[in-house]
């Protein structure tokens, strides 16, 4: 399972709360020492912010420091037209603001499957799902009347050798966004 961190994550790591610091050492370590990513759109936005806060209390040093040992070796996803082409169907889908669109297509296209962010809704899954976790959304009663039954048609369809079912609308077909469902 790799993971994507937003921006506010990494930006945590200065935090005064001390509760905040922590746990934002804990994800960006945890994520420095295994195959997480992190966007173009992250580093940007760490470092405006790190660079108008270095005049302050922030140690004028962070910003180039935070970049060479943190959001190098995390940044591996750059812009293109497939990226902004999947935000703005999650934007559509979702409505996210675009900028949040844009972090969670970057993670969906670096190929996490955990993003971590304040900026989102806790445990919210966006289009990829496992069958153990379909099965669970029916059983439970969180997938109901139309879902449930495209869900179902997805397990069938995984049942009879499909690698992978992907729900969707017209515009996901044409984009290639949908709710995808894997063995």
């Amino acid at each position: 399972m790799s993971d994507f961190l937003d921006a506010n994550v990494i930006l945590y790591l200065f935090s005064k709360d001390s509760r905040k610091r922590e746990i934002a050492e804990n994800i960006v370590d945890a994520a420095l020492h295994s195959d997480a990513s992190i966007s173009f759109q992250v580093v940007q936005e760490v470092l405006n912010v790190m660079t108008r806060r270095a005049g302050d209390s922030m140690y004028p040093d962070y910003p180039r420091e935070s970049l060479e040992d943190v959001l190098l070796p995390l940044w591996s996803l750059m812009p293109s037209t497939r990226l902004y082409e999947r935000a703005l169907a999650v934007q559509s889908r979702y409505r996210y603001t675009f900028y949040d669109s844009l972090i969670i297509a970057a993670a969906l296209e670096a190929g996490c499957s955990r993003l971590y962010s304040e900026d989102m809704q806790d445990g919210q899954r966006i289009e990829r799902l496992s069958k153990a976790q379909a099965q669970e959304l029916i059983s439970t009663g969180v997938a109901r009347e139309g879902m449930a039954v495209k869900l179902e048609a997805a397990l069938n369809a995984l049942s009879a050798g499909v690698q992978r079912a992907m729900i969707t609308n017209l515009d996901g077909l044409e984009n290639n966004v949908g709710t995808v469902v894997s063995i």
